[in-house]
């Protein structure tokens, strides 16, 4: 079973008293998910999901300062 489903699934084992108490416990889940554990996707190299998106976001913003992402260049590579 996915790790991440049976961490979702918890949420399950509890009774929540309002929607208050419901949505914190997600937002703090999703805090740690994506912010404090380590990823081990392929690419990753045990860096959480949020520092792999921002490394990912400067290499973009790199490629497109120097020309080598452009929308043009893009738009040149795909008709060829």
């Amino acid at each position: 079973m996915n790790r991440t489903f049976m961490e979702l699934s918890s949420f399950r084992k509890r009774i929540y008293d309002s929607l208050e108490m419901l949505q914190q416990d997600l937002e703090d889940w999703l805090e740690h998910y994506n912010k404090e554990r380590t990823h081990q996707g392929k690419m990753c190299y045990g860096r959480t999901p949020w520092q792999t998106f921002l490394d990912g976001k400067k290499i973009v913003e790199d490629k497109m300062l120097s020309g080598k992402f452009s929308r043009e260049v893009l738009e040149k590579e795909n008709k060829v």
